[in-house]
């Protein structure tokens, strides 16, 4: 959101954000697709960089409608990450220097070992399974697959 935002001139971003944000909390992706096309193509004339950007990365942004709808909240999100490393941060740029890496990954470690306990649980984490199998069946096979993502999976490997 905030790249198409950036292309935006400031007066204008007020109301855009508010028809951005209406764009992703959408109630189904055919609306939400709707919704950004209508966005794009009213840009088009007077802010074409926002409009295009707005429907570059559309289908990433889309993509949590992919899953059941009780994770959406967990998805649309990446506050859990921010907040998880910004705590990290607090402690780590406190201690400045760690004597040895790993006394720097001990006190990692233990960190998010404490801070977890109040982390918010998943909901409806009974459909993880579900979720696991359909994108085991959507992973490609490996002689179908460009020589950067054979190099990728050899090296994970």
């Amino acid at each position: 959101m905030g790249n198409v935002l950036d292309k935006l001139p400031q007066r204008e971003r007020k109301e855009a954000t508010l028809r951005v944000r209406a764009v992703y909390l959408a109630g189904s992706r055919a609306a939400a697709e709707r919704l950004a096309h209508e966005l794009a193509s009213e840009w088009q004339k007077s802010y074409p960089k926002a409009g295009t950007c707005l429907l570059t990365d559309l289908d990433a942004c889309l993509r949590y409608f992919d899953y059941p709808q009780e994770h959406w909240k967990h998805l649309r999100t990446t506050n859990p990450v921010e907040s998880t490393f910004s705590t990290m941060r607090l402690r780590t740029d406190a201690a400045k220097r760690f004597r040895t890496a790993r006394s720097g990954v001990h006190l990692v470690c233990k960190l998010f070992q404490r801070y977890q306990k109040t982390w918010s649980r998943i909901s409806a984490a009974e459909k993880l399974r579900d979720v696991l199998d359909q994108a085991k069946q959507k992973e490609k096979p490996l002689d179908r697959m460009s020589k950067n993502e054979t190099d990728a999976v050899a090296i994970a490997a």
